[in-house]
């Protein structure tokens, strides 16, 4: 670690993403844009993946109306990725390290192929570190969890593109609260649908059936427990052999933290129904003053005590959650009532 200088890196977020790997290795960072985790300029020894090559991508966030000092961070791309295989882009196998990837894996077409490159890319032993939008806490809160079912089938069954229901599922169900994208866990303000009458929702269905485009969404949404009951389920499938350090750092804001390891051990057993349950807690702890019409002063205070005991419990969620998601449901109830 010391032939990198990482004093840039003094967000919590970026540290919490560098303290899962060997700084000193090889690494992969997928999509960097313009908010590179890792910048080659620190010393880093990284490699860059993205869909276009460096000065496409300043002229498309340009466009955006990206400022100049963040346009100033985009660095050059090593490796061209438009679709398809990762490995392919890259051109070898068991070439790195690590990979990161932030706000990469929910738009993956086919996330198990994603979890697979992943794997091919990896020396024994490496690890991939992602940054997961939590669904609780933007956008994608009033979807469906992705479920191990739709994963395989986009798997087994491949386009080139997001499906027609994929693109429909954002135009259906998306949605603001306090009129933002994206909030903090304490945010309890209304709950609005983006497109509230569905409208263009045929055109929408088109582009899907055309497969002519990359039309960008979070095909997969995921909370912290979701997302390693669908990592163990399928690596249990046999899909990949990835597996899920219990130690990555706790959620933040409206993100949570991964680190997968390439490792030739098998993982903990895992009780499928304990992560299930807790998967249906953590959202209805985010969901319960939606459904309620309004947060009572008992639901805005346990909401307030499963967010501590998930920042003291990382990830890995315990028995005291269930005792504390029966108050969130118990508050939701009054609220109903009151």
């Amino acid at each position: 670690m010391s032939a990198v200088d990482v004093a840039s890196a003094n967000d919590v977020r970026t540290q919490r993403v560098l303290s899962q790997i060997d700084l000193g290795r090889l690494g992969l960072e997928i999509g960097p844009a313009y908010n590179p985790l890792l910048p080659k300029a620190s010393g880093a020894r990284v490699e860059t993946l993205d869909h276009a090559p460096k000065a496409h991508l300043i002229e498309k966030y340009r466009g955006y109306g990206v400022p100049q000092e963040l346009l100033d961070r985009i660095e050059d791309v090593d490796y061209i990725w438009t679709g398809g295989s990762m490995v392919d882009a890259v051109g070898r196998a068991e070439a790195f390290d690590f990979i990161l990837g932030s706000h990469v894996i929910e738009h993956s077409v086919d996330l198990v192929g994603f979890l697979q490159d992943c794997q091919t890319l990896l020396r024994s032993g490496g690890r991939v570190v992602l940054v997961v939008p939590d669904q609780r806490f933007c956008f994608d809160l009033l979807k469906p969890l992705t479920s191990v079912g739709a994963v395989v089938d986009a798997h087994l069954t491949p386009t080139r593109f997001h499906t027609p229901g994929a693109l429909l599922d954002h135009t259906a169900y998306a949605c603001t609260r306090a009129g933002q994208i994206v909030w903090s866990p304490e945010e309890l303000g209304e709950v609005a649908l983006q497109f509230p009458t569905m409208a263009g929702a045929e055109e929408v269905i088109a582009r899907g059936v055309r497969q002519d485009e990359y039309h960008d969404v979070h095909r997969w949404t995921f909370t912290p427990s979701s997302f390693a009951l669908l990592i163990h389920d399928l690596r249990g499938l046999g899909y990949h052999d990835l597996v899920q350090v219990p130690t990555a750092p706790p959620p933040l804001g409206f993100e949570f933290f991964v680190t997968l390891e390439h490792a030739t051990a098998g993982p903990v057993p895992a009780d499928r129904l304990h992560l299930l349950r807790n998967a249906m807690a953590e959202l209805a702890f985010a969901r319960g003053d939606f459904a309620s019409q309004g947060p009572s002063e008992e639901l805005v205070r346990a909401r307030r005590e499963v967010a501590e005991l998930r920042d003291s419990t990382s990830w890995k969620i315990t028995r005291p959650l269930r005792s504390a998601s029966t108050v969130v449901r118990r508050a939701a109830a009054y609220a109903r009532h009151r």
